[in-house]
């Protein structure tokens, strides 16, 4: 899949292990999307923030009994 289709848009609302954020910006060649959390900026591998990425490690990493898992 090629990076562009994967990554989130410009401007979208991501979470990030540093916190949620805005997407600004990309660094393709080494597949990282950077992200505004608050007043700094994290680069986060594309795969960390992307929404189908997300949906498995919230549906895989809840703990049993939480109220998360699906």
């Amino acid at each position: 899949m090629e990076f562009k289709e994967k990554a989130p848009r410009l401007g979208s609302r991501v979470s990030t292990p540093e916190g949620d954020g805005q997407v600004i910006g990309y660094n393709v060649p080494a597949d990282r999307v950077t992200v505004k959390v608050g007043s700094r900026r994290c680069s986060c591998p594309s795969a960390s923030v992307c929404s189908p990425r997300q949906q498995h490690d919230a549906h895989y990493n809840s703990a049993p009994g939480d109220g998360t898992a699906t």
